[in-house]
């Protein structure tokens, strides 16, 4: 069984906080990218785990190919970064 992280402290949305969320998760106009971080937030509310969440969500390889952009417009490859 792998190692677990330290817990995270609760991530408490206010209604208004957990409404906006909610509503740009569902709106057609939101872009896909903010929705998604949305639906992300809402879930890690919900007391998810980062490992249950990513898996839920299915976000581990959007999430490197995200990063490998991140570091290869900032001019470091991931091979590099990882050493």
């Amino acid at each position: 069984m792998g190692r677990r992280g330290s817990r995270l402290p609760d991530l408490d949305l206010t209604d208004t906080e957990r409404r906006t969320l909610e509503g740009w998760a569902r709106r057609r106009k939101t872009a896909q990218e903010i929705a998604l971080r949305a639906r992300i937030v809402l879930v890690c509310a919900d007391g998810m785990s980062n490992m249950d969440v990513s898996r839920r969500m299915e976000v581990r390889r959007l999430i490197q190919r995200m990063v490998e952009a991140e570091r290869a417009a900032a001019g470091t490859a991931v091979s590099e970064a990882v050493r």
